[in-house]
């Protein structure tokens, strides 16, 4: 029990990291191990660990402490080795100088800044303290001009001056290491009975303790956040239309329909819509609902590390003075960076075989524009789809489709990858071919 609450506690507090790589137009390598910078890097993220052992943490538990650190930056090394991080020249020149910017016109802390992309889906960032940021691509992604993004930024890097991460670490190691949660867990453990459910209800009880003071630190966040933000030139508006983004995630990004039978249409080629519907004979016993929640857990770094959201969108708003000369969101300049950040989510998300998200995406792209990065990556999503079904290993990387009664475009490609048969995906691939003059290897 009491290696499981340290588990709990590791996962809880340090989320996963990612790594990436540099963009053409129709090959986009991530890996840092392209690029040379591996080993540079991970002697600078080592040195934020030493740096973060030297400073003024609890002294009630060093050794706890720095067991702690150890697993948190072995868990990192071993998420650059595999392509949790990825590395971009254009978006990790454009996050540091937007980082730089804000930093130079607020005379903050001058220590050297490093920001890591994690190709994850899920729009957040992160401040580990130490000069140690986290930009996950889901984040790039959902928002449409630099003043957005720089609100996010203003805030991480507000967190890191305000020292949140290093008293999170605090309370971590406090709680887990106090007489009492120790009492708690022998009794749980001499329990004839019911260990589970008590052990559970114990690790609630810690996760809220330990975030009780979320809702001070955040609005702190956001308050000396916007003072950075608006010392660097930044539109204060942006700063509420950022935030309102980050509470409509689920709508923004998996709200639109996509109509399967005209994505699947080709000529000499009938695509069976049944394929798209439940079939009634069988009962699932999974209920997966549609939503970012189906990441949760290989994206522990979700939107849920920024609790209420809805309070600090109503302080945003009712602090902007100019509410009728409201600028014009999307920026032009901007989209380049949407555009990579959404290539390289779905290219990191078919080599995860996270295929029900990415044929949504593709599909959101392959009608609409003729670009012949969208077209091969499709290709290789059917094909992976074609090995995971010969391998039976389909169910191990996709979600059943969700109960509800209306089903959304996620649920429609789910119950097509879980219906169609071997067959029925080896036809389609050979329409694929002719309608793009292609030749696959399955």
């Amino acid at each position: 029990m009491k290696k499981t609450l340290l588990v709990f506690l590791i996962l809880f507090s340090f989320f996963s990291f990612n790594s990436l790589g540099q963009n053409t137009e129709n090959t986009i390598e991530y890996s840092y191990n392209n690029f040379g910078k591996k080993e540079a890097l991970i002697k600078r993220i080592e040195e934020i660990y030493k740096q973060k052992k030297k400073a003024s943490y609890t002294k009630e538990h060093e050794e706890e402490l720095e067991k702690f650190l150890d697993k948190s930056l072995k868990r990192i090394k071993s998420n650059l080795e595999d392509s949790t991080y990825i590395f971009n020249e254009e978006l990790n020149s454009k996050l540091n100088n937007i980082l730089q910017k804000i930093v130079k016109n607020n005379s903050s802390n001058t220590q050297e800044h490093t920001i890591l992309i994690n190709k994850s889906l899920i729009p957040n960032a992160a401040a580990y303290g130490n000069g140690l940021f986290v930009v996950n691509l889901g984040l790039i992604y959902l928002l449409d001009n630099e003043d957005e993004l720089a609100f996010v930024l203003c805030h991480e890097l507000a967190h890191q001056n305000l020292e949140h991460s290093k008293q999170k670490t605090d309370s971590i190691i406090h709680f887990y290491n106090s007489k009492k949660t120790k009492d708690e867990v022998e009794k749980i453990k001499n329990l004839s009975y019911g260990k589970g459910k008590a052990g559970r209800a114990l690790l609630k009880k810690i996760r809220y303790d330990i975030t009780s003071t979320s809702r001070v630190n955040e609005f702190a966040a956001d308050e000396y956040g916007k003072k950075y933000y608006l010392n660097s030139g930044y539109k204060e508006y942006f700063a509420y239309t950022s935030m309102k983004k980050m509470e409509l995630i689920e709508e923004l990004i998996f709200s639109k329909k996509i109509a399967w039978d005209s994505i699947f249409s080709f000529k000499n080629y009938k695509f069976k819509k049944h394929l798209l519907e439940e079939e009634e004979e069988e009962m699932s016993f999974f209920d997966s609902d549609a939503t970012l929640d189906d990441f949760e857990e290989n994206n522990p770094d979700s939107l849920r590390t920024h609790p209420h959201i809805k309070d600090r969108i109503l302080r945003i708003k009712g602090e902007i003075k100019d509410t009728l000369n409201i600028p014009k969101t999307i920026n032009s300049s901007f989209k380049k960076y949407k555009t990579l950040a959404e290539k390289l989510i779905i290219k990191s998300y078919i080599d995860q075989n996270y295929l029900d998200v990415s044929f949504y995406m593709l599909a959101n792209k392959l009608n609409a524009e003729n670009n012949t990065f969208y077209i091969d990556e499709f290709s290789r999503l059917l094909i992976k789809l074609y090995r995971l079904k010969s391998k039976l290993a389909l169910g191990k990387y996709v979600d059943q489709p969700s109960n509800s009664e209306e089903k959304s475009s996620l649920d429609e490609i789910r119950m097509f990858m879980n219906n169609s048969s071997i067959k029925d995906i080896r036809e389609l691939i050979e329409a694929y071919e002719k309608h793009y003059g292609l030749e696959l290897k399955i």
